[in-house]
């Protein structure tokens, strides 16, 4: 062939293969070769091989490694590790308490640093990991994703830092603490991490392709069997697609997809593969597919830490003399040990103020703020008797009573805490608080009603009561609400539980002379309530019911006590 001829052929042949190309070209889409297989029926053998003979399916098959299918893609290479976290600062511990005594030593420091410590810094993040075995196969018949890089690691929080002393200065001339400079501040907050950045993930090398499939007949024959004298026909059994590269004698050579003999096997006949024979024919380009790849996503860079927060100045305390007298601001016993007893409690009294700054030196580091003491109460408490009767014939030798100081201001007051079955009256001698007791009885006796009995049959119910304490005639009031619960309504209706029907309320007051109401009779300490007037329509046979009792006795003192009871009971049928 003459040269003109030969590059006017190849010019040719060029330009079809390109319009070819062009016409088989569509974009990128995602991972379908497997739907495709299975849609043509051929077997995913055939998917795992590349169309270059270039295996690309597994963990590791070749020089490249697919990990896992993610959105449609398979993901080449393995992700990046995130990178370790950083450590969090120690917070710094406050400083112990100190005293600066300016009365008794006879040269003090000048200078005294009671700062608090600062706080560790955070330690930073560690960059994440590139994306590990990032080969790319070449133009597989699938779509391909890079595995992602490691995260950066956080960075830690800073430490706290440490408050500073709490300061006790004791002095006697106001002028001195003027020669005193402290240090007093809080420690700083340690430094907060730095997080640090994420990896690269692998990457592309191409960002699209093109992929041509052939179509291949599967062809079969029934082996010969013995005394057979002719060979049987061949027969067609189905159709493969594979990836191919379109060159015929490439293809037959080298992109054969593999043949699963039992898959072609005729119904009813035996399943050896060694009875029939098969045979592939090469029918060319069916179609063709294109395919993209995206790289893989950058770690995500490390968050900052918080910085450690900064220690507080510690509280100072002004003390204008030597010492802090003890304090005893409670007292409490029998009352047998207290009667005719004066007895010393002693308060400090405390105020707060400012202007620290201005009373000790310039060149000083502290809060304004401070404690002063300013005064020491000691205020004097008395108990007496001054019943008709003795302790002993009241049951109240042993009743425990206390005293407690406490400020308001700048003076202390005592708060007594006696029984609230004592009567006393309180007054000041000589600039001691007595209080006298003037009767009364043993805290025992109250809170100490019994049931002797209770009954109701056909809408009529009486309840007894004994008080064993035997109250009526020594109490200014005695309350007595009754409540009656049924699990049947007043119409048959039942519920699990019972339920609030209705109440009645007695109130009784001081007095010698028998009660006698509509619904309650009091002889002696016994309390007998007729309940049928207020509580019939309730009281049928059968019903379950119960009394709530609450039973509120007030003393002299105005101080009240509740007992409450619970009455279950059955209507007589």
């Amino acid at each position: 062939m003459r040269p003109s001829r030969f590059r006017s052929f190849l010019a040719t042949a060029l330009v079809v293969a390109f319009l070819v190309g062009l016409a088989g070209y569509d974009m990128p889409v995602d991972a379908n070769y497997p739907s495709y297989a299975s849609e043509h029926d051929f077997s995913e053998r055939g998917f795992g091989h590349g169309w270059g003979g270039q295996q690309a399916w597994g963990n590791h098959h070749g020089r490249y490694r697919l990990t896992e299918r993610r959105h449609g893609y398979f993901v080449f290479g393995v992700d990046g590790r995130d990178g370790r976290e950083g450590r969090s600062g120690r917070a710094a511990s406050d400083k112990a308490d100190r005293t600066i005594d300016l009365v008794n030593l006879a040269a003090p420091e000048a200078a005294y640093d009671f700062s608090g410590d600062d706080g560790e810094p955070g330690e930073d993040g560690m960059p994440g990991e590139l994306a590990r075995s990032c080969q790319v196969p070449y133009r597989p018949a699938y779509s391909l994703i890079g595995a992602d890089g490691g995260n950066g690691g956080s960075g830690g929080s800073g430490g706290d830092g440490g408050n500073g002393s709490d300061v006790s200065i004791y002095y006697e001339d106001v002028a001195a603490l003027r020669q005193v400079a402290i240090a007093n501040s809080g420690g700083s907050g340690g430094r907060a991490g730095r997080g640090d950045l994420g990896a690269d993930g692998c990457e592309c090398i191409e960002p699209a392709w093109v992929v041509k499939f052939c179509e291949w007949e599967v062809w079969r024959r029934r082996n010969p069997i013995e005394g057979q004298t002719e060979d049987p026909e061949w027969e067609y059994a189905a159709r493969k697609v594979a990836p191919c590269s379109g060159v015929r004698h490439v293809d037959i050579r080298e992109h054969v997809p593999p043949v699963e003999n039992r898959d072609y096997v005729p119904s009813g006949y035996s399943r050896y593969a060694d009875d029939y024979r098969y045979d592939l024919r090469y029918q060319g380009v069916s179609q063709t597919r294109s395919f993209g790849c995206e790289d893989g996503d950058r770690g995500e860079s490390g968050s900052d830490g918080q910085d450690g927060a900064n220690g507080r100045y510690g509280s100072f305390r002004l003390i204008p003399r030597a010492d802090i007298p003890q304090e005893r601001i409670e007292y409490s016993g029998p009352l047998s040990a207290q009667l005719g007893q004066t007895v010393e409690l002693v308060k400090n009294i405390w105020e707060q103020r400012t202007g620290l700054r201005s009373l000790l030196s310039p060149a000083s580091d502290i809060p304004d703020s401070y404690t002063y003491l300013k005064s020491t109460e000691r205020p004097k408490y008395r108990l007496e008797w001054a019943a008709a009767a003795t302790p002993e014939s009241l049951g109240v030798v042993d009743v425990s009573t206390s005293v407690a100081a406490r400020s308001i201001g700048d003076h202390a007051v005592l708060t007594l805490n006696i029984p609230g079955t004592l009567d006393y009256s309180l007054s000041e001698e000589s600039g001691v608080q007595v209080a006298k007791i003037t009767g009364g009885f043993s805290p025992t006796r109250v809170e100490s009603f019994e049931l002797e009995r209770v009954s109701a049959k056909d809408g009529e119910s009486q309840l007894v009561l004994v008080d064993k304490g035997d109250l009526r005639n020594l109490l200014p009031r005695t309350e007595i609400e009754v409540a009656l619960l049924t699990k049947q309504s007043a119409s048959g209706l039942t519920t699990e539980t019972y339920q609030p029907r209705n109440e009645a309320t007695f109130v009784l007051r001081k007095g010698t002379e028998p009660i006698n109401f509509t619904n309650l009779n009091v002889a002696g300490n016994v309390y007998t309530f007729d309940l049928g007037r207020r509580f019939g329509p309730w009281l049928k046979p059968g019903y379950e019911a119960l009394y709530q009792v609450k039973i509120q006795q007030t003393t002299n003192s105005g101080t009240v006590y509740t007992q409450t009871e619970e009455i279950p009971f059955q209507v007589d049928v």
